[in-house]
């Protein structure tokens, strides 16, 4: 699996980047610092999940958002910014980011953040689905605030670690 770091500030990008190393679950990890360089690079690499910042010095991320969800590609996003306003995180759920963190954060709440992706990956690698992991795939957006709030991290696990039948 491949990610790519939309994230304007050279600092913040160290911070992501190795937080993701230390994690050892990508491939490749590309990094991006202007909408035009994330656009060029969404268009010739092959990328699962983007780490995506809202404030970018030449554009906005939610309008990256916006043009991916509207080109019906499959990369899949957490938002990853200082943007608290309430109109910018219901814009990012409504788009089907898989989780907003808001800067600062631990490295534990990042590992989580990557960790539901990589659950719902495995959870929509089987043929059919039943309805437990329905609800989980519905029900992230919650579970992801209540992880930010340091609850609820047990349910998670056991969710994670139930199979698909």
């Amino acid at each position: 699996m491949n990610v790519l770091i939309i994230e304007d500030d050279p600092m913040v990008e160290f911070i992501h980047r190795s937080y993701l190393e230390k994690m050892a679950l990508f491939q490749i990890i590309y990094s991006a610092a202007t909408v035009q360089d994330a656009t060029a690079l969404l268009s010739t690499k092959v990328v699962d999940l983007i780490l995506l910042d809202i404030h970018l010095k030449d554009g906005n991320g939610l309008e990256i958002l916006t043009k991916l969800r509207m080109d019906k590609t499959a990369h899949e996003v957490i938002l990853i910014t200082a943007a608290n306003e309430a109109q910018s995180v219901k814009e990012g759920l409504h788009l089907g980011v898989i989780d907003y963190l808001i800067k600062p954060f631990t490295f534990e709440r990042f590992k989580q953040s990557i960790e539901l992706f990589k659950a719902k990956q495995q959870r929509l690698e089987s043929t059919k689905i039943n309805q437990e992991t329905i609800d989980f795939l519905i029900k992230k957006a919650a579970l992801s605030e209540e992880l930010e709030k340091g609850r609820f991290c047990c349910k998670v696990l056991n969710l994670l670690s139930n199979k698909v039948e």
